[in-house]
């Protein structure tokens, strides 16, 4: 029999409400637990859907107006059952609420508590209750001294506390929890009352928005390749890294390559914008294939691309240049023979390189890179300067 018939069906027994006489102190202390934590859940829990409100606000009623009936009456003769009142209220709170439930006395002692707040630290409400924090076997050191604190917060400077914890369940998965804890009076005490909610989905929800967003400011829309920005972070820690090795430690080379495709502009205009692009996707493809995966094949837009070669020295670089020439004359090739190329236009790209030397500003070290990518332009194009 669901909790509302239950009470309403004592009540219409009577005139009015009379009062129930539990077997003893702990019991009625527990049922006042539940009552507040139902009472406190609105201002608590802002993840409740709109039908978990509802049927919180069907069971909250008819039992705060008995517990009004308890205090006000002058009739103490009816008992009702804890253990049925009991079911039914951890039915709600596991089944439909889902939320960890616990109570502390003024001593941080646990008075009682949920299943499934005892289950988030793989223990039972018999091996909680009566226990402070740093007694429960189960929490780690952060975890007692983060409780403390929190207890101290709203014990003593009365302010409610809310903080997002991730907790290792027993089957090793990491969950989220999202902790908060208030002051609550019953019959002239004050407790400690606290709730649990599991987060987990959203907070995955969130980080994978979080993620599709880093990845669209740090790639570039058509080719794929890492945006400007990224290049300008990473380039930047390579940097710092580099002159900030002890002496005679040796720094890891790295070097850097830009290049800009020749005559874009006349494939727009004589092919149309969607021929470009599709060769702004091949030379995208190239770069990506021809270095490895720690290297950082970026666009800069437009024509001009670039790549960060960690762990390369000039040299090495060159020849990674002579690999990527060699495939965008194949890509030339094709593209003769691609019905969309109907001017039967060539592709070239022009290259500068430089490797990066001790205490050489970044900006000062792009612009050496920039003037040599100049240089191959303006001695005829299709050309790679160092």
């Amino acid at each position: 029999m669901k909790l509302e018939n239950l009470l309403n069906k004592e009540i219409s027994k009577h005139n009015f409400i009379e009062t129930f006489i539990f077997k003893n102190s702990k019991f009625t202390t527990s049922i006042l637990f539940y009552l507040a934590s139902y009472l406190s859940l609105n201002s608590m829990t802002k993840n409740l859907d709109n039908k978990k409100l509802t049927t919180l606000k069907k069971i909250v009623l008819p039992i705060s107006s008995a517990f009004v009936g308890l205090y006000t009456s002058n009739f103490l003769k009816k008992k009702i059952e804890f253990n049925t009142i009991r079911a039914e209220l951890n039915k709600i709170i596991n089944d439909e609420l889902n939320i960890g439930f616990f109570l502390k006395d003024q001593n941080c002692k646990y008075i009682t508590c949920n299943e499934i707040f005892a289950n988030i630290y793989s223990e039972s409400i018999k091996s909680i209750t009566g226990k402070r924090d740093n007694d429960i076997d189960s929490l780690s050191l952060n975890q007692i001294l983060n409780y403390e604190n929190s207890d101290y917060k709203v014990l003593v400077e009365k302010e409610d506390s809310n903080y997002i914890e991730d907790i290792k369940i027993k089957d090793d998965n990491i969950k989220t929890f999202n902790v908060n804890r208030k002051l609550v009076t019953i019959m002239g005490e004050s407790y400690i009352l606290g709730t649990m909610t599991d987060i987990t989905s959203q907070s995955v929800n969130y980080n994978k928005i979080l993620q599709g967003l880093n990845d669209e400011l740090n790639k570039d829309n058509l080719t794929n390749l890492f945006s400007r920005k990224f290049y300008n972070e990473e380039l930047t820690k390579l940097v710092n890294e580099y002159n900030s090795n002890e002496i005679g430690v040796r720094s890891k080379p790295f070097s850097m390559i830009l290049l800009d495709l020749d005559q874009l502009k006349v494939i727009n205009d004589k092919l149309g914008h969607g021929a470009g692009d599709y060769v702004l996707k091949e030379i995208a493809y190239i770069l990506k294939e021809t270095t490895r995966d720690f290297d950082i094949p970026f666009r800069f837009g437009g024509d001009e691309f670039g790549i960060i070669l960690t762990y390369s020295n000039l040299e090495q670089s060159i020849k990674t240049a002579k690999r990527i020439q060699d495939e965008i004359t194949k890509l030339s090739k094709d593209f003769q023979n691609n019905p969309i190329n109907t001017e039967k236009l060539n592709i070239a790209v022009s290259m500068g390189i430089s490797e990066y030397s001790k205490n050489l500003d970044k900006g000062n070290f792009f612009d050496k890179i920039d003037d040599l990518l100049y240089q191959a332009k303006k001695s005829g194009r299709n050309r790679i300067k160092y």
